[in-house]
């Protein structure tokens, strides 16, 4: 067991929910990944496996604790079916100022932005912290770590524009245990919440 997962246990489970893309989605997303490491910027890109839309970040989460987070994201999975489609690229703070890398949702915001309450809601009955701020859909692809050639990672997102990326249905949503290491975010799926339609 490395340190970094020995530091992880005694905190508890780094936890958070999320929606996993179908593989050839994540094969349109690497596609704008390597246009934009053309710049030779020092950001980290996210790898490919673990790629994902995120709902809520619950960060160290008690072992025992795990049971509530199911029970809730049970709760919050009654809900149908709804598209997804990724494109264009952009960046937090700002693309002038570019921190996180994204791409962003082109259909089905609203649906996502609901879910996300939902999901939040459901947590929050279960004495977890909700949510401040109302969320943000955006896939994160990489993430800057130093000043080199960032005129020039600009430039590369300015040129890729609104580009489309693909689309999927959602059809479930996905609880996370995220442990840090040396190299990198090591993901284990601890369940899927199929999403069960209703009549509303």
């Amino acid at each position: 067991m490395t340190e970094g997962v020995e530091r992880s246990e005694s905190r508890g489970w780094r936890l958070f929910v999320a929606l996993r893309l179908p593989e050839e989605l994540v094969a349109g997303v690497v596609e704008v990944q390597e246009r934009l490491r053309r710049a030779l910027a020092d950001v980290k890109w996210v790898e490919p496996k673990n790629l994902h839309l995120t709902l809520k970040f619950l960060g160290d989460v008690p072992e025992g604790r795990v049971a509530d987070v199911r029970r809730g994201l049970e709760a919050a999975s009654e809900i149908q079916p709804f598209r997804i489609a990724l494109g264009g690229v952009g960046a937090f703070p700002s693309p002038g100022n570019p921190r996180v890398i994204w791409v962003g949702l082109t259909e089905g915001v609203a649906r996502f932005s609901r879910l996300a309450g939902a999901v939040d809601r459901a947590l929050a009955d279960k004495g977890f912290v909700p949510e401040v701020r109302p969320p943000s859909p955006h896939l994160t692809i990489g993430r800057v770590r130093g000043p080199a050639n960032l005129d020039a990672l600009k430039r590369l997102m300015g040129e890729i524009g609104a580009a489309d990326v693909g689309g999927f249905e959602c059809t479930e949503m996905r609880l996370y245990r995220s442990v840090l290491t040396a190299r990198g975010p090591l993901y284990t799926i601890l369940g899927a919440f199929p999403f069960r339609s209703t009549s509303s």
